[in-house]
């Protein structure tokens, strides 16, 4: 098993294959049976099984995304326990994911290898998030859990998620020189509707594939039921949403190379009446004057997002190259924009009449990226032993521009200034940053015997920050100049697997992590003189790094696989943004800068099951269940960035004629009962909280249940209802952080019950 085939496994697990891509059994759709659903490259950078896999990786397939009818990043890993996805309630959406407690840009995300733009937010007005890819473009996602560091380097130091795109070969079948689908869908739960067109043509050595998807929809439901106008309102913001996605490819298919154009991006704006924003509050205390002196009164908000990103790569995949076996060869750009545009109307009071005031902000966020990945496979013998051994080099520059602009008009007078408090416009909150980042790794998969294989690996990082400084920055840091760093680092690992018996396997994994002080946080800047603060580089942050080990047992035998895993992480000079170092004597104001503390804690168990029956064709059942638990050793306190405990128990029937089927899944949750409260550096997994005692999600239960119909060969129906009993709850990711005395609380809840439907034909 261990000595299958290289070549076959790596063509069939990167789609490059003509055997591997004739999955079009119904005309046009993707097989019932996807080979890609057993077999990760996420974890080795080499194709493998579950079973041969030191760690926990999850693959999610084209088939497991349509039939559950995902509709964003959050629907891609509902039924994964140990997953979220943080999301805003208020305005901005779904944000970035969150490993085992370890989220934002601590995670790796990958669009066919090439990697996501940052999530970056300050502030009411400013957030830019990572929900730049939709479902519909996606084939195969891979989610590796833990420290990737040893072979991805500095950013995978929570775990890496892997999204591949759709290939032509999946859809072209054989005898066929082109192929078509349309799909549409509706969604209740934002009162979405999705349209997608897809065109293949070719053959199977050599062909293209055009996706275009268009998304239309509102603000996503809660369970809040007050409407007011303003910030006491629980009920969803009024939003509209649009967004277009597409997709170009070519394959191209040689004796011993695989040539392919990858051109991918999405194109979105949300428009959202703010009204929970509106209403009047009395910042008086924070500058040191009495109850009434300085009022605002808020009597509207607009917010404008917009999101772009455009991603194009050039790869070869080079076979039997003599001393390699597997070479394949990246080269890609892409680029990221966020802009976001705010308009309120308000009256404002500073020890005098109220002022009417028209004030608009803006923000923009961009990131472009451009890389050359090196990843090469060998394999050979040393005696009895075999070794497969993966080596590559990774390059990486970045560019990375924030700024925030505004202007506010006096409606009385028209007099219009650029002075809007507390800031002065046009500001940074960084400087315009270029980061270089080279990496270099080998990987050797030593098999002794047929049982055992023993997984060594090793990477050298190496992180430099040139940041540009402008009057932008200076005017938002008084004048403080940004500084530039160095880093390097060494990343091993070293992982194993030992096959107990002829359905048993055993694993354990130690992996260490390491991420370069980011760019946001070397250079905070920003004064303000009103408020009395400031805050200031650091150029001695240290970067972080982390430990961890995962030992696990998996069985495998016909219908019936199980796991089960544990885990103990340790995380070193974590950084905290925004830590204060109290009052400066020479300056008077209280100062910020970006920090390290001591030491996260995080371990926890992972268990997971499933079962087809022999006597009942078609039927099965899965389960899966994970317990998470972090500390804060500083402190001495609960990571609050850790999800509560959770189990999916589903049963599924698939018809043997492959006609029809279905799934129903019960999704369990522990209330969260620690938390921190103190406002210290665990009581978030990005910044500082607040020291007001924080809601503490109670436990609940939500059960799904979806559907799918092959009403011809050509055409086939999904739908699905899900939380069936209209439950009222609250997902950990989105209410973590606030008060338990927050009378706004319900703003925070899940969707009630709703109902999705999609509807494809192939042509």
């Amino acid at each position: 098993m261990r000595q299958m085939n290289l070549l076959g496994k790596t063509v069939c697990a990167l789609g490059l294959g003509a055997s591997c891509g004739a999955m079009a059994q119904e005309a046009g759709a993707p097989a019932a049976e996807p080979v890609l659903g057993t077999i990760n490259v996420v974890s080795t950078r080499t194709p493998h099984t579950e079973r041969e896999t030191a760690g926990t990786v999850t693959v999610i397939d084209q088939q497991q995304i349509e039939e559950q009818l995902a509709q964003n990043i959050q629907d891609l890993v509902r039924y994964e326990p140990d997953l979220s996805v943080s999301r805003d309630a208020t305005r901005f959406g779904a944000n970035s994911f969150t490993i085992r407690g370890i989220g934002g840009n601590r995670v790796l995300e990958l669009v066919d290898g090439i990697p996501a733009s940052d999530a970056f937010t300050i502030g009411d007005f400013s957030d830019a998030g990572r929900n730049l890819i939709d479902p519909e473009l996606v084939k195969r996602v891979e989610i590796l859990r833990g420290s990737a560091s040893a072979l991805y380097g500095s950013d995978a130091i929570g775990g890496v998620v892997s999204f591949t795109t759709k290939d032509p070969q999946d859809y072209l079948n054989a005898g066929k020189p082109w192929q078509a689908l349309g799909k549409a869908g509706y969604n209740s739960v934002d009162n979405s509707a999705s349209e997608t067109v897809l065109g293949t043509f070719g053959s199977q050595a050599n062909a293209g594939l055009l996706l275009f998807n268009r998304r239309d929809g509102q603000e996503l439901d809660n369970r809040g039921d007050n409407g007011a106008a303003d910030s006491s309102r629980t009920k969803p913001n009024p939003q509209n949403y649009r967004d277009n996605n597409f997709l170009a490819k070519g394959v191209f298919n040689r004796q011993d190379a695989t040539y392919r154009l990858n051109f991918s991006g999405t194109q979105g704006g949300t428009d959202t009446n703010v009204l929970s924003s509106v209403g009047s509050r009395d910042l008086s205390a924070s500058i040191g004057f009495p109850p009434g002196f300085y009022v605002i009164n808020t009597k509207s908000q607009d917010g404008n997002d917009a999101q772009r990103a455009l991603r194009l790569s050039g790869e070869a995949e080079l076979r039997n190259g003599g001393w390699y076996d597997s070479a394949v060869l990246r080269l890609y750009g892409s680029d990221s924009v966020t802009k976001q545009a705010t308009v309120e109307a308000r009256d404002q009071t500073i020890g005098g009449p109220a002022t009417p005031l028209l004030i608009q902000r803006n923000f923009s966020f961009k990131q472009d990226v451009v890389g050359l990945n090196a990843a090469l496979s060998s394999g050979f013998n040393t005696g009895f032993i075999h070794h497969l051994l993966a080596y590559g080099l990774d390059l990486k520059a970045t560019r990375t521009s924030e700024l925030r602009d505004g202007l506010q008009t006096n409606q009385l007078t028209g007099v219009s200034t650029k002075n809007v408090s507390p800031d002065t416009f046009p500001a940074r909150d960084f400087p315009v940053s270029l980061t270089w980042q080279g990496g270099a790794y080998v990987q050797d998969e030593i098999a002794i015997g047929e049982r055992l294989t023993l997984i060594p690996a090793l990477r050298y990082d190496y992180y430099r920050l040139s940041p540009h400084d402008d009057a932008s920055y200076q005017q938002a840091s008084g004048d403080t100049a940004p500084v530039g760093i160095t880093h390097n680092g060494v990343s091993p690992k070293l992982g194993l697997t030992y096959d107990i018996a002829r359905a048993w396997t055993a694993y354990a994994q130690y992996a260490h992590g390491f991420r370069a002080p980011p760019y946001d946080n070397v250079n905070v800047g920003f004064t303000n003189l009103q408020f009395g603060y400031t805050a200031i580089p650091n150029p001695h942050l240290k970067p972080e790094k982390s430990d961890g080990v995962e030992t696990g047992l998996r069985y495998e035998d016909g219908g019936a696989s199980a796991s089960a895993s544990v885990y103990y992480s340790r995380y070193r000079d974590f950084i905290e943004s925004f830590v204060s170092l109290g009052t400066d004597p020479n300056t008077g104001l209280l100062t910020f800068q970006s920090q390290n503390f001591s030491a996260v804690r995080i371990y926890g168990a992972d268990l997971r099951g499933a079962y087809a029956f022999q006597s009942l064709p078609g039927f099965g059942v899965h389960a899966a269940l994970a317990y998470t638990r972090g500390d804060n050793l500083q402190d001495h306190a609960p990571l609050n960035s850790i999800d509560p405990p959770k189990a999916v128990l589903g049963i599924d029937y698939r018809d043997p004629r492959k006609r029809w089927g279905g799934q129903f899944n019960a999704t369990l949750v522990q209330h969260k009962s620690r938390v921190d409260d103190s406002g210290g550096a665990g009581s978030s997994g990005e910044e500082g909280g607040s020291s007001a005692a924080l809601f503490k999600a109670p436990g609940y239960a939500t059960f799904d249940t979806t559907a799918w119909y092959s009403i011809t060969p050509a055409l086939r129906l999904n739908a699905g209802v899900f939380n069936l009993t209209n439950q009222k709850y609250w997902s950990w990711s989105t209410v973590q952080g606030q008060a338990e005395s927050d009378p706004t609380i319900d703003r925070y809840t899940s969707p009630g019950v709703n109902g999705s439907v999609a509807l494809r034909y192939s042509f």
